[in-house]
């Protein structure tokens, strides 16, 4: 296995750099994903958004009324060039 090059622009602020990720996520329920005509979406690309309702959380996280919450996994590549 490769050893993998030093990266000038890790500090211990911020030790490790990704490379650029643009992604698109989708609600199952759009009821249009079914007519895509370029075929970008995937099942793996499919994430549950819920409505948060709740005045408590909004204010937590910054809102002041409702907003949907998704949680979705991403694999980020280190750039080690």
């Amino acid at each position: 296995m490769k050893e993998p090059k030093a990266n000038p622009r890790r500090t211990p602020e911020n030790p490790v750099q990704f490379n650029p990720l643009t992604a698109h996520i989708f609600d199952p329920n759009d009821p249009y994903f079914n007519s895509d005509a370029v075929f970008g979406v995937k099942e793996s690309l499919m994430a549950k958004f819920k409505l948060v309702e709740d005045s408590a959380k909004q204010a937590g996280n910054g809102f002041d009324g409702p907003y949907y919450d998704v949680e979705h996994g991403l694999v980020l590549a280190p750039n080690d060039g």
